[in-house]
């Protein structure tokens, strides 16, 4: 089996990011599942899925630790 990344010709080469976030996923330790995914011309360039390691006290602070996780990521990926 190939694997590799493809890149058409035609596509347009900009960075899209898709966050999702889980709240409170894991009963026994209360930590929020994260996952992000990163295309660049449609190709998926950068992708995770972890635990947080900070505990989120509501949805809203499960979301914000997570959008400062995938922000940095897209901050390296367009430099």
């Amino acid at each position: 089996m190939n694997m590799g990344l493809f890149y058409p010709n035609y596509s347009k080469s900009y960075l899209m990011g898709y966050l999702n976030v889980g709240y409170v996923l894991d009963p026994y330790n209360d930590l929020s599942q994260i996952g992000y995914l990163f295309t660049c011309g449609g190709t998926s360039i950068s992708w995770q899925s972890v635990k947080q390691t900070i505990i989120a006290t509501s949805s809203n602070h499960a979301e914000i630790l997570a959008l400062y996780k995938a922000s940095s990521e897209c901050i390296w990926l367009s430099l």
